[in-house]
This record gives C-alpha cells, sequence and structure tokens, in this order.
C-alpha cells in the first residue's frame, strides 16, 4: 500500500510510509470497545494473548514490543533523519516475521514439519 502510494503523490515530495507493528504490549484488549464502539473486534485472541513463555519461543527477541518501540519507528519517520525513506514498510515485531518466513522457506525445501 505504501508502494502504490508513493507512486501517486511522488511528485507533492510526500514520502508515504508504513509501519507494521508485531504483538505489542498495550491497553488495547481490555479498552477496545471503549475506544471502537460496541461493533470492535474481539482482541482477546491470537497472537497478542499468548503467554509470555510462548512468546519467548516464537519472537527472536523473546518479548512483546512495546508502544515505545513503535513510536521511535514513527519518530524516525517523521523526522528529516528518513527523508530518503520512500514507500517503504517497516516492520516491528521483534523478527517474528522473519523468523517464519525462514520457517516456511525451511519446510518448502525439506517438507520437515514446522
Amino acid at each position: 500500500m505504501a508502494a502504490r502510494a508513493r507512486l501517486r503523490i511522488w511528485a507533492k515530495r510526500c514520502a508515504p510510509n508504513a509501519i507494521c507493528p508485531g504483538t505489542t504490549a498495550t491497553s488495547l484488549p481490555e479498552t477496545s470497545r471503549e475506544i471502537l464502539g460496541a461493533g470492535a473486534p474481539d482482541m482477546n485472541r491470537g497472537l497478542g494473548m499468548a503467554s509470555a513463555e510462548l512468546l519467548r519461543d516464537i519472537v527472536p527477541l523473546r518479548s512483546r514490543g512495546t508502544p515505545g518501540d513503535v513510536a521511535g519507528v514513527a519518530v524516525f519517520l517523521a523526522s528529516s533523519e528518513s527523508d530518503y525513506f520512500n514507500g517503504q514498510t517497516l516492520v516491528v515485531d521483534g523478527g517474528w516475521s522473519v523468523r517464519i518466513s525462514c520457517l516456511e522457506r525451511w519446510h518448502h525445501l525439506t517438507r520437515e514439519p514446522l
């Protein structure tokens, strides 16, 4: 999506980028209905609700991210330090997506169970 937006607004010198956070320790599961209304999806399921022990096995950095981890990326993208970034998607997930990608490739090559 960020790359497609880049093509549309490049001439206006705007650099659309995206941040994709992984499981992050927030109060969203408890406050989602208050924030998003009665139609809010169930936030009390999925990887975000996994135990700390399970996350240590799944996420290479061995914990949930913090809002500060995601905010640091947002501050970088809002600064002049990111002037040469354009149409990028920055994944802030402690390495989880890379690990999954590597496991999927290993399974594809070896046919061994994940």
